[in-house]
């Protein structure tokens, strides 16, 4: 004879409410890992991963992440709402380049403050981290042209959020317009992504033009912070300027006299 007691409960019950979760598997949830392979176009001349890849990878499973916690493109696209990221910070442990072959990128979301997002990020190449980020967004009416609090986005349970930052990040980056542009460039087309804004990661690609080949050949980035102040469409002329200051060097894009973009960018010399 069986020892087993079978118990019927009622169809009614919602069995979610019995649900608990240790603290490694609130850890599973809320973190998204995924793996790129690393492409011939996604490093510089050296074969070393740009800086642009680098913003593309942290976007790209930012963006897969929200999308399985329930605030992500389609989500938000009803409502006419959407996430406008408005800094972008990342340390170089190791470079990463074109023989390492894959990375695997891994992100979370921290709780918000009253108009801020925030998340981190890791790559990681086999069992070494390379590469830690971190990011700040504001959720955006589209219709209205406006931020929202951090309170219209009421789907989510902050408390259960992880709380560890992986890198402590440089948000406050001076602006700098001295002598000559060294670089200038007119926002077309290609630029454009489907908000209609000069996409973020091209950014980046803008600021690696300040550059000469001699100047990144002779160095190891270090750190690359990057503020998005002002959005940029077809037909804006973008000029950049450039100074060093502090062990930093800063960038700095204007459309005329108005400053769109900022950046921050720390070397150390190549062994």
């Amino acid at each position: 004879m069986s020892d087993r007691i079978l118990i019927k409960f009622p169809e009614s019950i919602d069995f979610s409410d019995f649900m608990c979760y240790n603290a490694k598997d609130m850890e599973k949830i809320y973190t998204f890992t995924k793996e790129f392979d690393v492409r011939y176009t996604d490093v510089d001349y050296e074969d070393r991963l740009k800086p642009s890849s680098v913003l593309s990878a942290f976007l790209e499973v930012a963006c897969d992440n929200a999308d399985n916690l329930g605030f992500g493109y389609d989500d938000l696209r009803p409502k006419n709402y959407g996430f406008l990221v408005s800094n972008i910070y990342f340390e170089v442990e190791e470079p990463v380049d074109l023989f390492d072959k894959r990375i695997l990128t891994e992100t979370w979301p921290l709780a918000p403050g009253r108009v801020l997002f925030f998340r981190d990020y890791r790559i990681h190449v086999g069992n070494k981290v390379k590469i830690k980020g971190s990011s700040r967004w504001c959720l955006y009416d589209l219709s209205e042209d406006r931020i929202l609090p951090s309170s219209a986005l009421d789907n989510q349970d902050y408390a259960k959020y992880r709380t560890d930052h992986c890198v402590e990040a440089v948000w406050k980056i001076p602006v700098v317009k001295e002598g000559e542009p060294v670089y200038t460039m007119k926002v077309g087309l290609a630029d454009h992504d489907h908000y209609r804004h000069v996409n973020n990661t091209k950014y980046a690609d803008y600021i690696f033009s300040c550059f000469t080949m001699q100047e990144w050949s002779n160095c190891n980035l270090k750190s690359f912070g990057i503020n998005f102040i002002k959005q940029c469409r077809e037909g804006d002329t973008i000029s950049f300027y450039r100074s060093d200051a502090d062990g930093a060097t800063l960038v700095s894009g204007y459309v005329g006299d108005e400053c769109v973009v900022a950046a921050r960018l720390i070397f150390t010399e190549r062994v």
